[in-house]
């Protein structure tokens, strides 16, 4: 089963991503007029570590990590379903900055294409796509 990835590691120099497999790091961004958002997840065995990264429009950033344990047999798979009950939630404050992100749980099907994932819900429409960015 071995032990939870430690999420302040993710934005640290990062191993090259191989393709075509869950296990790994993977990240989304995505930015609006209030700042800016970077999720990186870690995938292993059992755990899901990540770590939600905001940034003002000034430049100041802060981490909101989080660990929560998976069910898969498929982590060495392009394809598959990962069970997460309860999702993984990430919050975190700095006086007024706050930095605040969910995924929800349930069983989580995911396809990828060498460095490209997408996450869906099973029984729900639309993805949130990731690319890796390292082992």
């Amino acid at each position: 089963m071995g032990s939870p990835p430690d999420p302040s590691t993710l934005f640290d120099t990062l191993p090259a991503a191989s393709p075509d497999k869950l296990r790994g790091v993977w990240e989304t961004k995505d930015a609006t007029d209030s700042g800016s958002i970077t999720i990186r997840l870690r995938f292993t065995d059992a755990y899901l570590g990540g770590v939600a990264r905001c940034t003002s429009p000034a430049g100041k950033s802060l981490d909101a990590p989080n660990v929560v344990g998976i069910d898969t047999a498929d982590i060495d798979k392009k394809d598959g379903v990962f069970a997460m009950p309860d999702g993984i939630a990430f919050s975190a404050a700095d006086g007024d900055f706050k930095c605040n992100a969910s995924l929800p749980g349930g069983n989580i099907k995911f396809t990828i294409a060498a460095t490209e994932l997408a996450l869906s819900l099973e029984g729900e429409d639309g993805t949130i796509d990731f690319t890796k960015v390292g082992d």
